[in-house]
């Protein structure tokens, strides 16, 4: 993981944590006073519907970072998209008019970022993916040395990517930490030359 997200991530529970409490505090206040004061079918209403659902997905979002985060990367990143896209379409139908106030309108804008950023990434993959090739190399200590055929656009030796680090930007050389890509040496067959 990159050291300043993993930083922000460390001190985040705290706040994401927060504001999940007043969420819940949100939600059942106001469903005590609905049911208390029999307007139930306030409650069944779509708009309504789509804030509890968004609640619900917030508050499973919050639950995966302090949980799946730190146990299964991969896992916690899929079910972090899945939700960041099931709380944006429901805030807009949450809040769907453009006039009283502007959520909608940010939530439009927050989805117009995300998708623009989804097309970059997909975009850098293409142009990283394809035409590329690279070779896996053992190394004595336990560790993954992998050289790439095109280089990784900005980097930099002695930077650090997840989940390792550039040595060399000119050949393209990139070392995995070892603690991480120890199930890397067993599932991957690796070429065995003499490293470069």
């Amino acid at each position: 993981m990159v050291p300043h997200l993993d930083l922000i991530l460390e001190r985040l529970p705290l706040a994401s944590a927060t504001v999940t409490d007043t969420h819940c505090l949100d939600g059942s206040l106001y469903s005590y006073s609905f049911i208390h004061f029999g307007k139930i079918h306030i409650l069944q209403e779509d708009i309504v519907t789509a804030g509890i659902v968004l609640g619900f997905s917030m508050f499973f979002t919050v639950l995966a970072g302090m949980t799946v985060r730190r146990l299964k990367y991969e896992l916690f990143y899929i079910i972090h998209l899945g939700l960041f896209v099931v709380m944006v379409v429901t805030l807009g139908l949450h809040r769907p008019s453009f006039d009283k106030d502007k959520t909608l309108i940010v939530t439009v804008l927050v989805a117009s970022l995300w998708c623009c950023d989804r097309l970059i990434r997909l975009a850098r993959l293409m142009y990283n993916g394809i035409n590329n090739k690279a070779t896996i190399y053992p190394l004595p200590n336990g560790g993954t040395r992998i050289v790439l055929k095109k280089p990784m656009a900005r980097a930099r030796p002695g930077s650090e990517y997840h989940p390792g680090k550039i040595l060399a930007a000119r050949t393209n050389r990139y070392i995995p930490q070892s603690t991480v890509m120890s199930g890397c040496r067993k599932s991957v067959p690796l070429k065995h030359t003499p490293s470069p």
